[in-house]
């Protein structure tokens, strides 16, 4: 569930938690992670949009992708990027869908 705690919208994915506090959009990746262990912080300047993929009914997992200027968010392969290794993405599963879309406005609305 999307959690808000001080003026922060937080929503849990698939190994990561990304994290929105009105400027700063955090992206906490945990051990489990193909990228590894680590914190990136997107300042909301550097954000021109946020697209959000459905998971689809055969199992497959959702994104978020933040996209910001410089970056490779065009689809590929197929109509799918390849987001497990994408910095700017945030994988999750079909129960959290609706966590992930109230991110996708909260930063749309900021901008």
């Amino acid at each position: 569930m999307t959690e808000v705690q001080g003026g922060t919208i937080t929503a849990k994915g698939i190994a990561s938690t990304i994290s929105f506090d009105g400027q700063i959009v955090t992206i906490r990746r945990t051990w489990a992670h193909r990228r590894g262990r680590g914190e990136r912080k997107v300042p909301l300047s550097q954000i021109s949009g946020v697209d959000v993929r459905k998971p689809d009914l055969l199992g497959a997992t959702g994104a978020l992708t933040l996209v910001v200027p410089g970056s490779d968010h065009r689809r590929r392969w197929g109509g799918r990027r390849n987001e497990r290794l994408d910095e700017n993405t945030v994988e999750f599963g079909a129960r959290r869908y609706r966590d992930f879309e109230a991110m996708q406005n909260a930063i749309l609305a900021a901008l």
